[in-house]
């Protein structure tokens, strides 16, 4: 949560860039990540306390501890939903380094796709919305409730993970397969060799990979906790018998990504002054043997 703040923070102080479609992207990710670790603070303190909420010794949590009501209970799901918005959000965020990247788009020309970019942004909020008559308890927390058909799980839960791991993916694999990308064309029409373009185009593909690798690192073990919640409502289940791992590795990992977006966007700049500072240090030190000599 702190970690996603401090990058609100930066975008939004940044005279110069905020512009920039890449920190709108960004910007966007991290109100969305902020959502979730508001989710996974909460918990099941929404739980109404009607329902004598005891969770089995195999999930994390222990009997009690509920607070809540069937209304608290369904605006936790409806904001579990809608931090689905950062998972949705690699997609766009994908597609940028892909224009970026393998067509050489300009910034002009991206800001041109600015509001086709944000669709991600009407598809998060959209699908809270229209599954609010489905949200209630599930089975540990509030979410699609397990009353509610498998159907209706699939396109509300699962259907944001599917196409985002399939779009970010085939993004990323045509990113990779450009290898042209060092080489820029004069205005004679002769190709050359540029250093400062390599280097860009180096760091973006970097960031690329990056981004792609924390979804993979952090968002499946949510959405795995979710359809072991929604098809498993008894204890008796097999698949009761790994809660408490799935618990662990979700509720750590989800809320996780906010700090590693956030660790992606500030590494240029971190990595930038070093060697402006390396480079600083080496011409004093280059200076002072001048100087003895």
């Amino acid at each position: 949560l702190l970690a996603s703040l401090f990058l609100v923070f930066r975008i939004l102080s940044d005279y110069e860039n905020r512009e920039g479609l890449y920190q709108q992207l960004i910007l966007v990710m991290a109100c969305f990540d902020m959502v979730v670790a508001g989710v996974v603070i909460l918990h099941f303190l929404p739980i109404p306390e009607s329902e004598n909420f005891v969770v089995e010794s195999s999930s994390i949590l222990t009997s009690g501890g509920t607070m809540g009501s069937e209304t608290f209970c369904k605006a936790q799901g409806f904001f579990v939903q809608l931090g689905l918005g950062s998972t949705i959000y690699n997609i766009p965020l994908s597609l940028y380094y892909l224009l970026l990247i393998r067509y050489g788009w300009k910034e002009r020309n991206l800001q041109d796709t600015r509001y086709w970019m944000h669709l991600g942004l009407v598809f998060a909020i959209g699908l809270a919305f229209f599954a609010i008559p489905l949200y209630g308890l599930g089975d540990g927390y509030c979410h699609v409730s397990s009353n509610s058909s498998a159907k209706s799980f699939f396109v509300f839960a699962l259907l944001p993970l599917i196409l985002t791991a399939l779009c970010s993916t085939l993004f990323l694999v045509l990113i990779y397969t450009r290898s042209s990308s060092r080489w820029i064309k004069t205005d004679s029409g002769s190709t050359h060799h540029s250093g400062m373009i390599s280097l860009d185009h180096d760091v973006s593909q970097q960031q690329a990979f990056l981004y792609v690798a924390i979804f993979y690192l952090c968002c499946p073990w949510w959405f795995l906790l979710s359809t072991m919640h929604f098809f498993s409502s008894s204890s008796s289940s097999p698949l009761s018998n790994y809660y408490f791992w799935a618990d662990l590795i979700a509720y750590t990992l989800y809320p996780l990504q906010g700090l590693l977006h956030c660790l992606v966007f500030i590494k240029p700049d971190v990595e930038a002054r070093r060697r402006g500072q390396n480079k600083h240090n080496g011409t004093n030190y280059n200076s002072n043997n001048n100087n003895g000599w």
